[in-house]
C-alpha cells in the first residue's frame, strides 16, 4: 500500500496564527477556529479594526504634513541652483515611490493567482469528497432496495411455485434470512447526514454536514454547501482585487506621466488619484488580514476543529482517526459490517445454487425465475465490493489533504502576498502623496517663458530664456513696433566697430582686432562679448568674417521708416536709426 498524504501546517499559518485575539472589550479571546463563537468573531473585527486606526493615523499625519506645508512654504525659496536641486530630488522620490508602487502591484497580482488557485483546489477536493461520499450514499441505498425490494419478491413467487416441497422452501427460507443479515449490516455504513434521505444524527460516520452547530445551534453546512460557498466568494473576492490593482496600477502610470510632464492637471489628477488609492491600500489590508488570520486558526489545527464539530453527530474517535490520518496498517472500522455482509450474501448465494440443482428436475418451468435470483444477488455483490472501495481512507484523505494544501498553501500564500503587496502600495502612495504638492507648486510657479526651455526645471536657463531675443515668445512679450510689426531690439554695438563704406562718422578709423570664424560654445561666446563691455547679441561668427551689418531698405522706397532685414545671417531686426 503506498504511502498516504500528509499534512503539516505551514510556517506562514503558524505565523498569522500567532496575531493577538482580543475581543471588543480588549480581553482575552480563544485562538482556537471557532466561527460560530461570538468572542471569536470579535477577535477578527478587532484585528480589521487597527487596520483602520492605523488608516485614521496616517491620513492624520498627511493632513499635518500638508498644512505645515503650506504655511511654511518649504523648499519654495533658496537661490535657483538650490531650487532646481530641491525639484530634482522631489521628482527622483515621487518617481522611485511610483515604481515601489508598481512593485506592490505586481506583488498583488501574483498574490491574488495564488490565492484563487488555492480556493479552486480547495472547492475541488471538496467536490470530489462530496461526489465519493455520494456515490457511496447511493450504493448503500441501491443494496437496500435491491434486496429489499426484487429479491424478497422472487422468493415469494418461488414459494408459490414450490408449494409442499419443504427442501426446497427450506433452501428459500435460508435465502431469506442470509437477505435480512444483509440488510440489517447496512444501515450503519455511512449513510447520515445530508447524504441520505434515510439517514439520521446516530450515524456513526463522518460529520460531514446536516448536523448543527453546537455554539450557535445553527446547521452546518455540507460539504457541496461549503464548496459552492467558497466558489461564490471567491467568484466576487478574485475580480474585485483585480479591478482594486488596475486602479493602483493606473494611478502609478498617472504619476509617472506627471512628473515627466509636470503639468499642474495631472500632478493635481496623481494627487487624488494617489490619496484614493492609498484609502483602497488600508482598506483591503484590512480585508485580508481579518480574513488571512481566520484561514490560518484553521489551518493550524483543522483535525481538532473537526472532532469539535463531530460531537453532535456522535462519530467514533476511531472512525474520525481512520479518516483523517488514514493510518498505514489499520483497518477500516467499518470492516465489520462490510465483512458480515458479505458472508451473509456469500451465503444467500450458495443457497440459491442447491435450490438451482434442486430444482431443475421436478420444477423446470422455475429455473428463469430462480435464475433472476441469482443475477440479483450478483450484482448485489457487486455493489458491495464497489462500495468496500469507496469506504477505503485513501480516496478520501487524499482529498482531505489536497483541499488542505490548496486553502492553506497556496490560498494562504496568496493572502499574504497580497497583504504584503498593500503594506508597500501604502507606502509608496504616502510618498507620492507628501512628494505632489512641491512638484505641484513649482510646476504653477513656472514662469510661462520656460516652455520651450526643459532643462530640469533651472531656473537660471529660465532666466536666460526670457532674456534670449531668438526666444519667439520674448518677442510676442515685447509688444507691436511701428508700422505694427514687432518692436526692434536695441541692440547696442561696439565703439571700435566699423566697416568699410560704413557711415559711423569718426568711429571710421578704427577696427576691432581680426577673429576667426569659430564653433565655439555660447560661454566663449559670452566671455568675448564681456570684453567690449556690452552685451552682444549679433551672430559672432559674422565678426570674425568682418561682415557688415545687414542692409537695409523700405519697402515703400528710400524714405520709408519701417526698417525690413534682408537676408542674411542675422536672426533679429537692427533699427535704421541705430546705423546713422
Amino acid at each position: 500500500m503506498a504511502t498516504p498524504l500528509t499534512y503539516t501546517p505551514p510556517a506562514w499559518a503558524r505565523w498569522l496564527h500567532g496575531a493577538p485575539h482580543l475581543s471588543l472589550s480588549l480581553g482575552a479571546a480563544p485562538r482556537d477556529f471557532a466561527p460560530g463563537q461570538g468572542a471569536y468573531q470579535q477577535a477578527l473585527v478587532v484585528l480589521a479594526g487597527a487596520v483602520v486606526a492605523c488608516l485614521a493615523l496616517n491620513v492624520l499625519l498627511l493632513l499635518l504634513y500638508l498644512c505645515c506645508l503650506c504655511c511654511s512654504r518649504a523648499g519654495v525659496g533658496g537661490a535657483p541652483k538650490q531650487r532646481s536641486s530641491s525639484g530634482s530630488r522631489v521628482a527622483w522620490a515621487t518617481g522611485s515611490a511610483a515604481l515601489l508602487a508598481g512593485v506592490a502591484v505586481g506583488l498583488g497580482f501574483y498574490g491574488n493567482g495564488e490565492a484563487n488557485d488555492g480556493a479552486q483546489r480547495f472547492c475541488h477536493a471538496l467536490s470530489s469528497a462530496n461526489g465519493t461520499l455520494h456515490t457511496a450514499n447511493s450504493l448503500v441505498l441501491s443494496t437496500h432496495g435491491s434486496v429489499g425490494g426484487a429479491v424478497m419478491q422472487e422468493m415469494e413467487r418461488l414459494g408459490e411455485v414450490f408449494g409442499g416441497r419443504r427442501d426446497l422452501l427450506s433452501h428459500l427460507d435460508a435465502v431469506r434470512g442470509h437477505a435480512l443479515t444483509l440488510t440489517a449490516a447496512l444501515p450503519s455504513l455511512p449513510t447520515g447526514g445530508v447524504f441520505s434521505p434515510a439517514g439520521g444524527p446516530g450515524s456513526p460516520f463522518l460529520p460531514l454536514g446536516g448536523g448543527a452547530d453546537p455554539a450557535i445551534g445553527a446547521p452546518l453546512p455540507s460539504l457541496q454547501q461549503l464548496s459552492e460557498a467558497t466558489a461564490e466568494f471567491e467568484g466576487y473576492r478574485w475580480p474585485g482585487t483585480l479591478l482594486l490593482l488596475l486602479a493602483q496600477l493606473f494611478s502609478c502610470l498617472l504619476v509617472l506621466l506627471g512628473i515627466a510632464t509636470r503639468a499642474p492637471c495631472l500632478l493635481i489628477s496623481l494627487t487624488v488619484f494617489a490619496s484614493l488609492s492609498l484609502l483602497l491600500c488600508w482598506a483591503s489590508l484590512a480585508f485580508e488580514l481579518a480574513l488571512g488570520v481566520g484561514v490560518a486558526d484553521f489551518c493550524v489545527a483543522p483535525d481538532q476543529f473537526i472532532v469539535n464539530v463531530s460531537r453532535q453527530d456522535r462519530a467514533s474517535k476511531e472512525l474520525l482517526d481512520y479518516y483523517l490520518y488514514c493510518p498505514p496498517g489499520v483497518g477500516n472500522p467499518l470492516q465489520q459490517d462490510l465483512t458480515a455482509s458479505q458472508k451473509a450474501l456469500s451465503a444467500a448465494q450458495g443457497e440459491v445454487q442447491g435450490l438451482l440443482a434442486a430444482s431443475a428436475r421436478d420444477f423446470p418451468s422455475a429455473r428463469r425465475q430462480v435464475l433472476n435470483l441469482q443475477g440479483e444477488l450478483n450484482g448485489t455483490e457487486t455493489q458491495l465490493h464497489l462500495l468496500t472501495a469507496l469506504l477505503d481512507c485513501r480516496g478520501l484523505h487524499k482529498d482531505y489533504v489536497e483541499g488542505l494544501h490548496g486553502l492553506c498553501r497556496d490560498g494562504l500564500w496568496g493572502l499574504l502576498l497580497l497583504a504584503l503587496g498593500s503594506v508597500l502600495a501604502a507606502l509608496a502612495f504616502n510618498a507620492v502623496v507628501c512628494a505632489a504638492p512641491r512638484s505641484w507648486h513649482r510646476a504653477g510657479s513656472r514662469p510661462r517663458d520656460c516652455d520651450d526651455y526643459d532643462d530640469d526645471g533651472d531656473d537660471e536657463v529660465c532666466a536666460g530664456a526670457r532674456g534670449d531675443p531668438f526666444n519667439p515668445r520674448a518677442s510676442r512679450r515685447r509688444g507691436p513696433g511701428p508700422g505694427g510689426g514687432p518692436a526692434p531690439l536695441r541692440t547696442t554695438f561696439p565703439g571700435l566697430y566699423s566697416f568699410p563704406g560704413g557711415s559711423l562718422g569718426s568711429l571710421g578709423s578704427a577696427r576691432p582686432p581680426s577673429q576667426s570664424v569659430t564653433n565655439a560654445p555660447i560661454s566663449e561666446y559670452m566671455n568675448q562679448s564681456a570684453a567690449f563691455g556690452n552685451p552682444r547679441y549679433e551672430n559672432v561668427p559674422l565678426i570674425g568674417r568682418h561682415s557688415p551689418p545687414p542692409s537695409y531698405s523700405p519697402p515703400g522706397g528710400p524714405d520709408s521708416s519701417t526698417p525690413v532685414t534682408t537676408r542674411g545671417s542675422m536672426r533679429h531686426q537692427v533699427p535704421r536709426t541705430a546705423l546713422t
